[in-house]
């Protein structure tokens, strides 16, 4: 019995040293992009405000707020995709897309997250963005992970 426990160990003890792969952090940290299809619009005009996860991101979760103001802009149609499990809501009177995103993986490919189109109502508005409570699957302890928005003008 104690050969076999010790030739137990010893096995248990080399397993535990074969080297195992683990996912390497992205070059940069990742960003999380809301682009406009334009971005000079009139009133009348419609655009579409896509926002998409970068390529080897190796984000897991995330909350992502794009906001808009309602009495600027009216949402014409939304699109959300499969890339990560979601819940997306609108707040249309706040102004707010809240899209969270959780994963029982890690995304390593790029890919749409949704897109919204817009009816500019009147011109003055703005569109903005930000990512809270982000999770990064890393060799890194923090990772920042940010966010960039279009950049929209009404005439």
């Amino acid at each position: 019995m104690k050969k076999f426990l010790s030739i137990l160990i010893v096995a248990i003890m080399l397993f535990t040293m074969i080297p195992t792969t683990a996912f390497a952090a992205s070059a940069t940290a990742p960003k999380i992009t809301a682009t406009a299809d334009k971005t000079t619009v009139a009133v009348g005009d419609t655009v579409t405000v896509t926002v998409k996860v970068p390529a080897n991101s190796n984000l897991v979760a995330f909350t992502y707020f794009l906001n808009y103001d309602s009495s600027y802009f009216q949402v014409v149609s939304q699109k959300t995709t499969g890339v990560f499990s979601y819940e997306l809501t609108d707040k249309a009177t706040a102004g707010t897309f809240k899209y969270i995103g959780t994963t029982s993986g890690v995304v390593t490919d790029a890919g749409t997250l949704f897109t919204v189109q817009f009816k500019v109502l009147k011109t003055g508005g703005k569109i903005t963005c930000d990512i809270r409570e982000a999770y990064v699957l890393s060799g890194k302890n923090d990772v920042d992970v940010t966010s960039s928005c279009a950049s929209i003008s009404t005439k």
